[in-house]
């Protein structure tokens, strides 16, 4: 389909984010050792020259804390235990949340190339620790972003397979979620997920859930869209509805440091 190399396919409760299996959304960043990140950072085995004034020392931190990770393996595939299974998790959990707020910085900073390395990382650490362990740990999904735009928070996230929104019914999945909220009450307004439908044709949209029930406010064709192509929708219907619902310039969402992110074109 595009997205996601692998069909693999799980459904969800019906509380529809599930946001309690997407780090960062729900659970609280802890605080990691400093010296381990400088022990990354100086790792001989990558060869990599942080002193460069060119080089994002934070981001290379965060890439080679994810490489790191992969030493793992062999130790969830061998836990014994429901206390080692949830102290690997909280360590997935922060390693995750960290990504999330890295992550958040580099799309303020428009460095939308280097969110898509820490994405690949990720992905690549979901490989490597396999399926078993985070269906067990219950980590089905990884933010994104956490941006504020005036008045507003966007939360943009990925599920690490596609997630059905029907049970039994693969027809019609959920592969991204974006969350549009008010900053300062945390109160959700909109929900949008970029679905891929599979009927008689096959056509990705990106589908919006409120109270009311759920719509598709666009449709893409048969080729998934980049990440910053869906944000870029999500931000203008949300405006768009905003300015419907609230006569008051308050309410628009402020996205005066955006620009037509079309240009960044990524394709799996």
């Amino acid at each position: 389909m595009g997205c996601f190399p692998i069909k693999a396919f799980r459904r969800l409760p019906d509380d529809e984010l599930d946001l309690d299996n997407a780090p960062l959304l729900e659970e609280t960043s802890r605080s990691e050792d400093p010296s381990e990140d400088r022990d990354l950072v100086w790792s001989s085995k990558h060869g990599r020259d942080l002193n460069n004034q060119s080089t994002d020392s934070r981001l290379e931190t965060l890439l080679l804390k994810l490489e790191h990770a992969h030493n793992m393996r062999e130790k969830v595939q061998r836990l014994k235990s429901k206390t080692e299974l949830e102290n690997y998790r909280l360590k997935i959990i922060g390693i995750l949340n960290a990504a999330t707020m890295e992550m958040s910085r580099l799309t303020k900073e428009r460095k939308h190339h280097e969110v898509e390395r820490v994405v690949k990382e990720i992905m690549q650490l979901k490989n490597a620790l396999g399926d078993d362990f985070f269906e067990a740990a219950q980590i089905n999904a990884f933010g994104r972003e956490i941006t504020e735009l005036g008045s507003f928070l966007l939360t943009g996230g990925q599920y690490f397979k596609p997630v059905m929104i029907q049970e039994d019914d693969d027809n019609i999945v959920k592969l991204y979620f974006f969350v549009v909220s008010e900053a300062e009450t945390t109160k959700v307004l909109f929900r949008y997920y970029l679905e891929h439908a599979s009927f008689l044709d096959e056509y990705f949209a990106l589908g919006l859930v409120t109270p009311e029930g759920h719509t598709q406010v666009e449709i893409y064709g048969n080729s998934c869209p980049p990440y910053w192509k869906i944000r870029r929708d999500v931000i203008n219907n949300a405006t768009v509805r905003l300015s419907r619902t609230y006569d008051n310039e308050d309410y628009d969402i402020d996205n005066s440091n955006e620009y037509d992110f079309l240009q960044w074109g990524f394709s799996e």
